[in-house]
């Protein structure tokens, strides 16, 4: 991770290098290729390993950038959105970072109006998630569940604009 002051500078510019090199291939794959790129990356976004799952947000959060112009990945936000959301209940603090920033990049860079048409597929998902964690061994029951990713601050603000765009015009 760029952030950690462990990295010693080649490790830093390794990992500068290969970020910059999915920032390439991120914007230049070919349109039917965009949807082969985003099912590779999602299916990092589930490993066991720490890094594997914070590397994949973030390659998430870049193809979002780096194709907004082209607006050709809309069909594959149901696939971004479960991945990231299925994060917000990730154990480690720099997942949730990560997850954070590219639900943030997904709500800036595609307009409300489509991401609004998957409000209910996101409340769906996150109220999966919410009674799974209450269920499974050594879940809170019917205690009190706070989702890691939106107890961090400024947790909540990547889905505010959705919401916010489904209340105003229904």
């Amino acid at each position: 991770d760029l952030f950690d002051e462990e990295l010693d500078e080649e490790e830093k510019t390794k990992e500068e290098a290969i970020r910059k090199c999915f920032s390439d291939i991120a914007s230049n794959v070919a349109g039917p290729g965009v949807n082969v790129l985003i099912g590779e990356v999602a299916s990092k976004c589930g490993s066991d390993k720490e890094g594997t799952r914070k590397e994949g947000c973030w390659m998430m959060q870049t193809i979002v950038e780096e194709r907004k112009d082209l607006a050709d990945f809309y069909e594959q936000i149901p696939i971004i959105l479960r991945e990231l959301l299925y994060r917000l209940n990730d154990e480690s603090k720099k997942v949730l970072v990560a997850t954070n920033s590219a639900l943030a990049a997904l709500s800036k860079h595609v307009p409300a109006e489509e991401l609004v048409n998957h409000v209910e597929f996101i409340r769906n998902l996150l109220a999966s998630m919410v009674s799974d964690a209450r269920r499974r061994k050594g879940g809170v029951g019917d205690g009190e569940f706070l989702l890691p990713g939106f107890n961090m601050p400024k947790g909540l603000e990547p889905l505010i604009p959705i919401y916010q765009r489904g209340i105003l015009y229904g």
